[in-house]
């Protein structure tokens, strides 16, 4: 991952999955592990390989390196438990994505694999927030198996707070693989990011919670905001959040030939 980012200016990062899944309307998420158990049913992994396959094909044609991760958010200890799935969920979404990854076509692209971490409650909560110490021996668990599983670093998004996020980055350190997770906030926030995942609206996520329909602004005005960071700041790692898909990061990869 050093490499990568040192090699590059630009690293695209997947662009919307759960988001995607749920408008799509061919499958439904699960109430706790969201889009984790669609690995298990045949239309749940044909419609996460479309996605992915989609964003492959972007960078491939770009032929510009691609972070993809397991689906795997809200794959924590306590949710999988509760739940009636198997434990190895985790390990199980690392091998669904290496083999996604390995057996994709077209691929003219350096691909790596996030095991992605969530928080253990609710993301835009900060009094919910795990400390430091909780955190660390929470997640461990989950961190565990998505090492065992393969993936070639890991990743944790939409934390509520630093504590939280302190103590994944504690239990991430235990491994020895390369890890994406803020762990403190110098003075400069440019000089502590290395990238960014934008919505596709600039709406509050309350509202675009309770929306009923796609919530989404010029594809184009959404690019260049998001190059301005690549090309003002030097952000490399590019993507995707709430909204987003193929055209996305098809105009950051080329933006003279994407339409919105």
């Amino acid at each position: 991952m050093k490499a990568l980012l040192e090699n590059h200016t630009l690293v695209l990062m997947e662009a919307a999955i759960i988001e995607q899944v749920r408008r799509s309307g061919e499958v439904r998420l699960h109430e706790r592990l969201v889009n984790a158990p669609l690995i298990y049913d045949v239309g749940g992994r044909r419609v996460l390989r479309g996605l992915y396959q989609d964003y492959i094909d972007v960078a491939s044609e770009a032929e510009t390196p691609l972070l993809l991760c397991t689906p795997t958010w809200r794959a924590n200890t306590s949710s999988v438990h509760a739940s009636d799935v198997p434990p190895t969920i985790n390990a199980d979404a690392a091998e669904f994505m290496c083999d996604l990854r390995d057996s994709s076509r077209n691929q003219k692209a350096v691909i790596k694999i996030g095991g992605m971490i969530g928080c253990q409650h609710d993301c835009y909560r900060p009094e919910e927030g795990l400390s430091a110490s909780e955190s660390e021996q929470f997640h461990a668990w989950q961190i565990d198996r998505l090492e065992r599983g393969g993936v070639d670093f890991l990743i944790a998004e939409t934390l509520p707070a630093v504590d939280e996020a302190v103590g994944i980055a504690r239990a991430m350190g235990r491994t020895a693989l390369p890890f994406l997770c803020a762990a403190q906030q110098p003075r400069e926030l440019f000089s502590r990011l290395i990238g960014y995942q934008a919505n596709a609206s600039s709406l509050d996520h309350c509202d675009l919670e309770q929306a009923d329909e796609l919530k989404a602004e010029d594809v184009s005005a959404w690019g260049d905001a998001m190059l301005d960071l690549n090309r003002s700041y030097g952000l490399t790692i590019l993507g995707g959040c709430c909204g987003t898909g193929r055209a996305h990061l098809q105009y950051i990869v080329n933006p003279s030939t994407s339409t919105p």
